[in-house]
C-alpha cells in the first residue's frame, strides 16, 4: 500500500503489548493498514477502555477464538526494540495516514468536479482537506508540564508587560481587556448606525499601522465603501461629502495623502467570501505569510455551509467555526453581530444578541455599543451629552458585557460620524 510501513506498525503494537498503553489513545484504526494488526489494536483498545490490563496474555484471551492470532501476538510482542523512540514511529504512522488521505483526495476532487455548482465543489473540497489530521508529538498533559508551560507564559508576560503591540488603539478598551489576544473571539454588537463597523475599522487601522497584517471580511458593504471609511478616519475627511460626491478642492490633498498611507499598510479587504470554509481558506493562505488579526463584518450575513431547520442552528455553526478558526491559527478575531430589534432604545445586554445562545457561549469577549437618549444619560454627563450633540457628535456607551479572562464594566466615548471616529472621554472632555 502507498504511504504505509508495516514494520513501524509492528513496532508500535509491540510497544503497546509491552506496557506503553498511552499510544492506544493516539492511534486510530486508520493509522494501521495491516488488517490483522488493526484487529489487535481494536482488542487492545477494548481492554484499555474497560480499565483492564493490556498485554500479550489479556489480548491473546480476547482474540482466542480467532485463528492464527496467538503466534502473531507472540511474534510481535517478543520482538526486541531496545532504546526505540516509539513517539517517532507513532508520528510516522500519523504522517502516512495524512498522506494517504491527501492522495485519496485527488480522486475525491475528480468526483466533485462532476457537480454543477463551483461554490459547492470548492466548499466540499475545503471541508475534506481541512478534516485531515496532521502528525505531531502527543501533548504532555501532566500537571508538571502544565506548570512549566504556565511559568514560561508568565515570564513572557512579565518581560513584555509594557508591550502595547497587541493594543487596539482605544485606550479605555485596552485598559479593560489588555488588547487583542491570540485564540480569542471578540464580538462587537450594536444596533444599526451606532458605529460597530466604524469601531472595527478604526481598530483594524490602528493595528495595521503597527505593521501587523489585518484581514477584513466584509459581508455588509463592498470594498470601496470600507475604503471610504478608512480614508475618512485616517485623513479626517468628511465621509458624507465623499459618499455624495460633494468633495471640496481642499479635500483632495487629504484624500490623496490618506490613500498613499493606506496603500502601504498590511491591510486586506475581502467582500466576496460568503462561507466559513471560504474564509478559512483565505486565512490559511495569509497565515503562511503572517496574519495577526481577522475581522468579520458581520456574523449573521455569513452563509451557512449546511442548511439547518432553524436560523439559530445555522448561526451556532458559524459561531463554532469562528471559534475553531481563532484557535487553529492562533490569532484574535473580531466578529460583528446584530442585536435583536425587540429591545430597541434599551441598554443592550448579552441576551439581546441576535441568535445569542451560541454566540455568547463561544465568544471570549462581548462588547456592546449603545447610544442612549438624553433621558438615560447619567446626570453628571448631561452637560457633556448636550455639548457633543450640539457639535454633531454622539455620546456612546461601550459596555463590556463579557470578558472570559477579565472584568466587565462600561465606559463612554464620543463618536464623530463625519470621520467615523471614536474618541475617548476624560470626564467632561474628549481625549485624543
Amino acid at each position: 500500500m502507498k504511504y504505509a510501513n508495516e514494520q513501524a506498525e509492528a513496532i508500535v503494537l509491540s510497544a503497546i503489548l509491552n506496557g506503553h498503553n498511552q499510544y492506544i489513545d493516539r492511534l486510530t484504526d486508520d493509522d494501521i493498514t495491516v488488517g490483522s494488526y488493526r484487529t489487535i489494536l481494536q482488542a487492545c483498545r477494548k481492554l484499555y477502555e474497560a480499565g483492564q490490563e493490556v498485554d500479550i496474555v489479556t489480548v491473546g484471551a480476547e482474540l482466542m477464538n480467532r485463528k492464527g492470532y496467538g503466534p502473531l501476538l507472540a511474534q510481535i510482542s517478543s520482538a526486541s526494540f531496545q532504546g526505540t523512540h516509539y513517539d517517532k514511529y507513532v508520528d510516522m504512522l500519523k504522517s502516512y495516514t495524512a498522506k494517504r488521505k491527501i492522495y485519496q483526495g485527488l480522486h475525491y476532487i475528480q468526483e466533485q468536479l462532476k457537480l454543477d455548482n463551483p461554490a459547492d465543489i470548492k466548499s466540499n473540497i475545503i471541508d475534506y482537506f481541512s478534516e485531515i489530521p496532521l502528525a505531531g508529538q502527543a501533548q504532555d498533559d501532566s500537571i508538571k508540564s502544565v506548570m512549566l508551560n504556565t511559568n514560561e507564559y508568565l515570564e513572557y508576560k512579565y518581560k513584555h508587560r509594557n508591550d502595547t503591540s497587541n493594543h487596539t488603539g482605544i485606550a479605555d478598551l485596552d485598559k479593560f481587556t489588555g488588547g487583542l489576544h491570540k485564540g480569542e473571539v471578540t464580538i462587537i454588537a450594536a444596533r444599526p448606525s451606532v458605529g460597530k463597523t466604524a469601531l472595527a475599522v478604526q481598530i483594524a487601522l490602528q493595528v495595521a499601522k503597527k505593521g501587523k497584517t489585518v484581514q477584513i471580511f466584509s459581508r455588509e458593504m463592498p470594498q470601496v465603501q470600507l475604503g471610504t471609511r478608512l480614508i475618512a478616519n485616517l485623513g479626517k475627511i468628511d465621509g458624507q461629502r465623499m459618499r455624495t460626491g460633494h468633495i471640496r478642492d481642499e479635500d483632495w490633498l487629504g484624500i490623496v495623502h490618506a490613500q498613499g498611507e493606506l496603500s502601504n499598510l498590511p491591510l486586506y479587504i475581502n467582500d466576496e467570501s460568503s462561507t466559513m470554509p471560504d474564509i478559512r481558506a483565505i486565512c490559511a493562505e495569509k497565515k503562511r505569510k503572517g496574519l495577526d488579526l481577522v475581522i468579520i463584518d458581520y456574523m449573521q450575513l455569513i452563509d451557512p455551509h449546511k442548511r439547518s431547520d432553524t436560523r439559530e442552528r445555522e448561526v451556532a455553526e458559524i459561531s463554532r467555526a469562528i471559534k475553531k478558526l481563532t484557535l487553529e491559527f492562533e490569532i484574535p478575531i473580531i466578529a460583528l453581530s446584530q442585536l435583536n430589534r425587540s429591545t430597541a432604545n434599551k441598554r443592550p445586554t448579552l441576551d439581546t444578541l441576535r441568535e445569542s445562545g451560541a454566540i455568547e457561549q463561544d465568544a471570549d469577549n462581548v462588547i456592546l455599543l449603545h447610544k442612549p437618549d438624553e433621558n438615560d444619560v447619567p446626570n453628571e454627563d448631561l452637560s457633556l451629552y448636550r455639548t457633543l450633540k450640539s457639535a454633531g457628535r454622539d455620546y456612546v456607551e461601550v459596555i463590556i458585557g463579557k470578558q472570559r479572562n477579565g472584568p466587565t464594566g462600561m465606559f463612554t466615548m464620543s463618536y464623530n460620524p463625519r470621520y467615523m471616529e471614536f474618541i475617548g472621554i476624560e470626564r467632561g472632555r474628549e481625549s485624543t
